[in-house]
């Protein structure tokens, strides 16, 4: 996402945004998305956002966490999934 912060602070902050509402409805359905293929866990999951990857941690059945927005081209590292999820314990 380095690209997105030398773009016009406009257009940042309209990724920003649409970031913010592709995300929220995981609030009402956290079981919205997809599990990411290259991780092979069943908590971690995805719904697309455009061009992106709106990554999250299904924590507990109604509490998730966002763990990255990533480019659809980019594979998520497992070792970055552990991490995080270490992290957000």
């Amino acid at each position: 996402m380095d690209h997105i912060a030398s773009d016009p602070p406009t257009r940042a902050e309209a990724f920003h945004w649409d970031a913010i509402a592709a995300s929220l409805i995981l609030e009402k359905y956290p079981m919205a998305g997809h599990q990411v293929p290259e991780v092979m866990d069943p908590t971690v999951r995805e719904i697309p956002f455009g061009n992106y990857r709106v990554i999250y941690w299904l924590r507990i059945e109604d509490n998730v966490v966002v763990l990255t927005i990533r480019h659809g081209k980019r594979k998520l590292p497992r070792r970055l999934v552990l991490a995080r999820k270490r992290s957000n314990r």
